[in-house]
């Protein structure tokens, strides 16, 4: 349920968006071991309710992404300029 959330949330937001959410969330993750591993006791119950709380947060962005759908893919045309093909599909040099 926790990636199919993250992919909801991927399709909804900008390309750009989803670079600056994805690298927020290993930002997090990153901190969330740090701690863990730098402090194991005292992380460990809070670790454990950041966990919980991140879940929960995530499932209910995945469902309102779904809600509001995926955002428009717009096929790469190439530009005329750019290639070199005839109009019967034929390279001319």
């Amino acid at each position: 349920m926790i990636v199919i959330a993250a992919s909801r949330i991927m399709l909804t937001v900008s390309a750009l968006e989803a670079v600056i959410v994805t690298s927020i969330v290993a930002t997090v993750i990153l901190v969330a071991a740090s701690i863990y591993v730098a402090w194991p006791g005292f992380a460990r119950s809070l670790i454990s309710g950041l966990a919980v709380v991140a879940c929960f947060l995530l499932l209910v962005a995945g469902v309102l992404a779904a809600v509001r759908g995926e955002r428009e893919f717009h096929p790469h045309e190439p530009d005329d300029a750019s290639t070199n093909e005839t109009a019967d599909g034929v390279h001319s040099d």
